[in-house]
């Protein structure tokens, strides 16, 4: 047992880190270590998923600091307010009074900042708005708008366009960038926006944002431009409706089924840009990436705030699994929880789920070390889960090797096929994937090859791993992106 002292008082801390749920001196990831094969795993996380308690925090207390008045320097007499321009004989009542101007003034200062920072969040962007801050507080957070555009794209931006020949190439007529018409150019995404200086023509109201996203999802089986095109066009036509949805604080169940087909659409994109070779593609990556992380956080708001309407969403559990499916790797979350806290905060009916259950397995498995169960699991996953799974492919994989060639018997040299089969790769990324991680594989006289064991030279290749195809992952899609997408708008 630790003890550490702050200030006259003591307090005791145990051999855990509460910062992270970590043992002390032990790293964050739940493998071993390649080289020194010293296991390195969240027991805190695992027992925690397995049986669900009561969080109870462990901070102590802090008094307050208390500006407004201070103590005399007399020992034995009370606390006096503290007056800055006035004498040391006052009375109590005329203290009484600058207490409560002060107060007054504290009091219609702060409600002046908190007005400015929050039109200030507005025009910065609205869409990055929490959605909790709008259902706590609707009417000081921002002037209520009620849209009342009738098209994808409003007619004054519409006009500026084809001025400045700004269209994409869904918006043009004819193909001429100078020209385009109603039905198929769609409102671009602003990323400074007055709220005083928007008018009801400017932003589309709930109807006109349903179609527009019904139409922009259509889009994405497009074969007539690369998926990069598609891409960037939907990328920045879906933030324009997450930005009018927020101006509008529109929260309801059309919201949310918006928002779950953007969240499908990010991670669909994320697996199709993962393929793709050049450096600005890497780019695209990462704004992706980061667009589905703000687009599920508003999405999960949005379940918690209609939840207290005592209304309810049957996707609820899928998106909850998509995001402990990003958060593999992660011990801390956006609200600084640990991930063990966020289950146990769960309520029962959402943890009990069957989607619920397969993220705790992939999650046991992933910190376990267990590489054979987390590619078991890829296969009973959904294309979507698979999707995500696959950006902890080659990490899975390297541990995979590593165990492999560590743990296995000289003389008996494993399959190249049997890995690869294993580890859902064909034979010849197999040997490429073996040859960056240092290993040398043989082939014997009937031409098979093997990867022999027991190598001194395996390490993880410092420029990384290549994007290796997995047709495994294409076989669970559905006929085609959009029903992926839209594929439980119906029920």
């Amino acid at each position: 047992m630790a003890t550490t002292t702050r200030g006259r008082g003591r307090y005791y801390r145990n051999e855990w880190n509460r910062g992270n749920g970590t043992p002390v001196g032990s790293a964050s990831s739940g493998f071993r270590d390649p080289n020194t094969q010293q296991p390195n795993y969240n027991d805190e996380d695992d027992i925690n998923l397995r049986f669900p308690r009561e969080n109870k925090s462990s901070s102590y207390y802090r008094p307050p600091q208390n500006s407004g008045f201070r103590r005399n320097s007399n020992a034995g007499r009370s606390p006096s307010y503290h007056n800055p321009g006035g004498s040391q004989g006052t009375s109590a009542a005329q203290n009484n009074v600058v207490v409560i101007k002060q107060k007054e003034h504290s009091v219609r200062g702060g409600e002046k900042l908190n007005q400015a920072s929050r039109e200030s969040k507005i025009e910065r962007d609205p869409s990055s708005v929490s959605i909790r801050n709008i259902a706590a507080d609707e009417d000081d957070l921002m002037p209520c708008i009620s849209g009342t555009c009738p098209d994808m794209c409003p007619a004054k931006e519409r006009a500026q366009r084809e001025r400045l020949g700004d269209l994409a190439v869904f918006e043009r007529l004819n193909g001429d960038p100078h020209k385009t018409s109603a039905s198929i150019a769609v409102k671009k995404f602003c990323r400074t926006i007055s709220i005083s200086d928007t008018q009801p023509s400017d932003i589309r109201p709930l109807t006109v944002l349903w179609n527009t996203m019904k139409y922009l999802v259509k889009l994405v089986d497009s074969s007539e431009h690369g998926f990069e095109v598609v891409h960037e066009f939907v990328f920045d036509r879906t933030r324009a409706v997450r930005q009018d949805l927020t101006i509008q604080n529109i929260i309801n169940h059309q919201a949310i089924v918006m928002h779950e087909q953007m969240v499908r659409f990010h991670i669909l994109s994320q697996h199709k840009l993962h393929h793709l070779s050049n450096n600005k593609d890497i780019s695209l990556l990462h704004l992706n990436l980061e667009q589905l992380s703000k687009c599920l956080k508003s999405l999960l708001d949005l379940y918690d705030v209609t939840r207290k309407s005592e209304s309810h969403s049957e996707n609820e559990a899928e998106f909850y699994c998509y995001y402990v499916l990003m958060n593999l790797g992660s011990h801390k979350l956006w609200q600084g929880e640990t991930l063990a806290a966020w289950f146990r905060s769960m309520r029962p009916l959402l943890w009990k789920s069957k989607k619920m259950e397969f993220a705790r397995n992939v999650l046991r498995c992933y910190r376990m070390g267990n590489f054979k169960g987390f590619f078991n699991l890829v296969k009973d996953s959904t294309f979507l889960e698979a999707c995500l799974m696959e950006y902890y492919f080659n990490e899975v994989r390297a541990q995979a090797v590593s165990c492999i060639n560590h743990g296995g018997y000289k003389l008996s040299p494993f399959p190249l096929v049997d890995i690869a089969e294993l580890l859902l790769m064909t034979e010849f990324d197999m040997e490429d994937f073996c040859s960056l991680c240092g290993l040398a594989t043989s082939t014997d006289e009937k031409g098979l090859k093997f990867l022999p064991v027991k190598q001194v030279n395996f390490n993880l290749s410092a420029k990384g791993f290549s994007h290796y195809s997995c047709p495994f992952i294409e076989r669970k899609l559905a006929s085609s992106y959009s029903l992926e997408i839209t594929r439980t708008l119906s029920q």
